[in-house]
Formats: structure tokens, sequence, C-alpha cells
């Protein structure tokens, strides 16, 4: 974050982090220690000696910055989507990384923490560690879209999804997904909108994922690779934003409900960062190592009118769905002139 970006945040946040006792620390230097303990990781122990203030200073300033952060940025930057928005998503879906009619991939990333005191088993994982769950889908630019975090970390990525926020809001069709089906670009064909997940998810016809199993056929695993190197923008993102709020790459000395506040409140920050860097023409948050350049010149028409609208053809089953695509995707309409070298070498899961 540069300085620029720093006064805009201080901008939007100073009026709550003011306090009227003259002994308070300046809303500036409240702010920078909240982002130093985040970006850095270092121990609250070592901000308080940098700072010549005391740990439990540093851990209540932790708390009330990070909700603050949550208050003021959250409905500007992490809001859930507008039916319009959800469309510019899918627009770029395409255009970008060559799969129509998506809107985002979901994933759950674990948020190591100490083993929180009287919690037994709840917060143990699969890998052997305490968590909670951050829940989340990305845009096709790496922006989190949709976020529920602090489920417990022994439940399965999709057992969380079904019980979070999202799912059931998914399940409602309470998200402003676009409504009806879509035509796939340069054919009669349609399909729903949709989020891309990985096999942790129960598919249905707002959620595809990639087939399973050794034996699968040529049109499958094109299928599967135009999936997963789609999918693979939740799993950048989680990397941008732990390589960038190194606090997520370490095991979190705070009570669950502290760390729930963080990583939100971190969660608010990385898509502030990316919105305003896009605003000024910065490229500095996001590294190179983490983008991708590929583009497709064909652009996915979406209209207001009734006119990109099919609902003669609809597509009956989330199974009939993801048949349809992979059809989709070795028609002259949709393939891609490097997806058969992939699939032909049996790199296709290796190079997503």
């Amino acid at each position: 974050m540069n300085l620029c970006l720093f006064n805009k945040l201080l901008q939007l946040t100073e009026p709550h982090l003011t306090k009227n006792s003259y002994r308070a620390f300046p809303a500036e230097q409240r702010l920078i220690i909240v982002l130093r303990y985040l970006a850095t990781g270092d121990l609250p122990l070592s901000i308080a000696l940098s700072f010549r203030i005391g740990e439990s200073t540093v851990r209540m300033l932790i708390t009330e910055v990070c909700q603050i952060l949550i208050n003021v940025s959250q409905p500007l930057y992490l809001s859930q989507p507008s039916e319009e928005e959800w469309k510019s998503y899918a627009e770029g879906f395409w255009k970008r990384w060559n799969v129509p009619n998506c809107v985002g991939a979901v994933d759950g990333k674990h948020i190591t923490l100490q083993c929180p005191p009287n919690s037994g088993s709840l917060f143990y994982n699969y890998k052997k560690y305490y968590s909670i769950v951050l829940m989340a889908v990305a845009n096709h630019v790496y922006r989190f879209t949709l976020v529920d975090v602090g489920a417990y970390g022994g439940n399965s990525d999709g057992g969380i999804f079904n019980d979070s926020l999202i799912g059931e809001n998914l399940k409602n069709e309470n998200l402003n997904l676009p409504k009806g089906t879509f035509k796939l670009p340069g054919s009669q064909i349609c399909t729903p909108t949709f989020l891309l997940a990985d096999d942790a998810f129960a598919l249905n016809t707002r959620i595809m994922k990639p087939y399973t199993g050794r034996n699968l056929n040529e049109e499958q695993k094109i299928c599967n690779y135009r999936f997963s190197r789609a999918r693979r923008t939740v799993e950048s993102a989680f990397g941008i934003f732990s390589n960038r709020w190194r606090i997520f790459r370490q095991s979190i000395c705070m009570l669950p409900k502290t760390a729930d506040l963080m990583t939100t409140a971190s969660l608010c920050l990385h898509n502030f960062v990316m919105v305003e860097e896009e605003r000024c023409k910065l490229k500095l948050y996001s590294t190179t190592e983490f983008l991708e350049n590929d583009t497709n010149n064909q652009e996915m028409q979406w209209l207001s009118s009734s006119e990109n609208l099919c609902y003669n053809e609809t597509v009956s089953s989330a199974s009939k769905q993801r048949d349809t695509l992979c059809k989709y995707f070795i028609s002259p309409e949709g393939e891609v002139p490097w997806q058969y070298d992939y699939v032909q070498r049996g790199t296709y899961g290796e190079n997503i």
C-alpha cells in the first residue's frame, strides 16, 4: 500500500478512529499499528516494543480498528454484487478465462490458529492443526465478491458452504444472480450463470465442477482443464491475499472471534487496494507471478432485453448442463487452440 492509498484509507476511517481524549493515540498511528500487524505478521509484543506501548494496548487496537475497517469499507468494497455486476464478471470470465456464463469461483481457505481455549476438536482440521475457515467467491480479476468467515476448521469445505450464508442465499436465489438462461457465445445453446468449484462441492445448476474418475475421455479432460483454469482465480486470490497480509501465513495468536474480525477486515483491505490501484492505474499489489494475460477476442454479449434469454432450451439438470458446456468447449465457437496440446501431452492437470 503506497502513501496515496494509505491517505485514502485514513480519510475513510479517521472520523471513526479519532477519540476525544487528549491521551488517545492519533488516528493515523492507530491505523498504522494495525496495518503493520496485518501486513508483517509480527507478534503483538514486537509491535508494542516498536511503538513503545503496551502489548495489551496493541491487542485492543487490533480489535477496535479491524471492526472500524469492516464497518467503513465493507459496504464500499465487499458488498454483495448487483445483477449487473454479476453480468460484468461473466463477461470477464469469458474474455480472460474462456468459460462462458461463469460469474465466480468458490473455495475455502483455512486460517491457522493457536489452539483456542476450551474448544476441544471443533477447530481441529484434517490437516492436523487448528483453524477457522474462510469461504469465498472471487471474480475474474482476483477480487473477492462474497465471503463467509468463522466456520470451524473441523468441517469440510462442502459442508461449510452449504451451511454458510453464501450457500443459503445461493440455494434461495438471494444473491442477485442473473435469472433465466443465457446463450453461450456464438451459439444458440443456453445455460444459467454459475460458480466454479472443486470436487468438495455438490454439483448443481449454479455450481459446476470438473468430472471425476480416471477413465475420462478427451472431451471431459478438456472440460476439466477449462474449468480448472478458470477456477484457479480464487486460489490465486487467496495467494495474493496471504502474500500481502502475511499474518495469514502463520498461526494467529488470537481468539477465534478476533481472528474472524482480522480476516474480514483484511479481505476488505484486499479489495480496497485492488479497486483503488485500478483507479489510479497502479499495479503494486498484484504481482505478475499471480496474474495471467490470456484473453479471448470473442465477446460475450449480455443484453438487458429478452433477446438473450432462452427459456425454451433450458438445461434441465446439472449433469446435462455440464455435458452441454463440455461439448461447447470442443465446438468451433468455444474451443481454444492450446487445450488439445495440454490434454494430449497428459499435462492438463499440472498446467492449469
